[in-house]
């Protein structure tokens, strides 16, 4: 059961990994590239496949993380159960994994907003009219919820490892 443990963490910390990895790829190298250019239908036509590419891998990402920290949890005796009894919330083990539980539960929200309702009306914006007030604005957003996004996830990665090494004060 152990080597279950081992490759679970393993594989928890593979997709966090590959999707910050890909976040930061996404917010540094590729999107102030494209904004440079001055061929906006040529950045478009390269960054929608990309974009769409990076969202299912994206959230096959999120699945992962959520299924393998369940098993994680449960491996370590922490079920249902003892999530449910308030003293486990004060410690400081169950303080790190609230926050890291729901600034995880932040960023699948504004992962869902910025990749299925954002993003399909910039580029449905853009394909009406590329120059428009709209389509920047829209922009505008998908390019502060990305980041946003991006350093959620490093404060969650900082919360991980209060769980394995504990609070620092």
């Amino acid at each position: 059961m152990h080597a279950l443990f081992i490759g679970s963490l393993w594989l928890h910390l593979l997709a966090v990994t590959l999707w910050l990895g890909g976040s930061l790829f996404l917010v540094f190298v590729l999107m102030p590239v494209v904004r440079r250019t001055d061929m906006p239908g040529l950045s478009m036509d390269l960054v929608r496949p990309i974009a769409l590419r990076f969202k299912w891998f994206g959230w096959g990402c999120f699945g992962l993380l959520a299924t393998t920290g369940i098993f994680n949890l449960s491996y370590q005796g922490i079920g249902w159960e003892r999530l449910m009894e308030t003293e486990f919330w004060t410690t400081s083990y169950g303080r790190a994994l609230g926050w890291k539980l729901g600034l995880f539960g932040l960023i699948l929200l504004s992962s869902a907003a910025h990749d299925f309702v954002i993003g399909p009306r910039a580029s449905q914006t853009f394909r009406e009219n590329p120059n428009s007030e709209k389509f920047f604005r829209l922009l505008l957003t998908m390019r502060w919820a990305g980041r946003v996004n991006l350093l959620l996830a490093l404060v969650v990665v900082g919360f991980a490892v209060m769980l394995s090494r504990g609070w620092p004060w």
